[in-house]
């Protein structure tokens, strides 16, 4: 019975076991009885420093003197031209008039020709109120600015033609613009004035109004 298990095809037999056992252990007994390879390293070469002699920069060129230039001819002060005192009356006569004396030279007698002397310039009356539009001068008070109860005041240059009326209106203060608008619609549709003159003569001119807005208490 044991010598046929023995022969089945396959079976390990226990020489051929022993033989590899023994190869192995052979091999392993030699890498490890095996001498370590030693590596030798070179040295690192030395770095030699050379020192390399730098050349020193040039001498600075030399600066030439700058030439020396006439300072600009300095303009002549104006001398405001010499009194002359003169110790005796000069007379003066105006151009275009003659005087003939008739007397001997020197005297006193005879007539000559009597210069007029100017006429003074016409007279020149500025714009006044007409006392029949007086009532009319107040502006009306602006709703938003009776609401807050708030006063003010409305400083305006205005152009009166030579009607009297009111040709142009400018701002010159004013403490809102409500009050000035008022102010402006006014002036143009119900102030009226008595015009310049100058001569006698209607002209236009400026003239400066301050309109005052204050809440009366009740």
């Amino acid at each position: 019975m044991y010598a046929e298990r023995n022969d089945r095809p396959g079976a390990i037999k226990p020489g051929s076991l022993a033989m590899a056992i023994a190869i192995n252990a052979g091999v392993l007994s030699a890498v490890l009885l095996a001498a370590p390879e030693i590596i030798k390293i070179k040295p690192p070469v030395p770095i030699e420093i050379i020192n390399i002699p730098i050349e020193p920069p040039p001498p600075p060129e030399p600066v030439q003197p700058r030439a020396k230039t006439d300072p600009a001819p300095q303009p002549k002060p104006i001398l405001a031209d010499p009194i002359i005192k003169i110790d005796r009356p000069v007379d003066v006569t105006f151009p275009g008039t003659t005087i003939i004396p008739t007397g001997p030279t020197g005297t006193s007698e005879g007539t000559g020709v009597i210069i007029d002397p100017p006429a003074p310039p016409p007279v020149l009356i500025e714009p006044s109120i007409d006392d029949r539009y007086r009532s009319s001068f107040q502006p009306a008070y602006p709703p938003a600015e009776q609401r807050a109860e708030r006063s003010g005041f409305v400083v305006v240059r205005v152009l009166i033609g030579i009607d009297g009326r009111v040709s142009a209106v400018e701002r010159v203060s004013a403490t809102s613009d409500d009050f000035f608008e008022t102010t402006r619609r006014t002036a143009l549709g119900k102030w009226r004035f008595k015009p310049a003159t100058r001569g006698g003569a209607p002209v236009e001119r400026w003239r400066v109004m301050r309109v005052t807005f204050q809440i009366e208490e009740a």
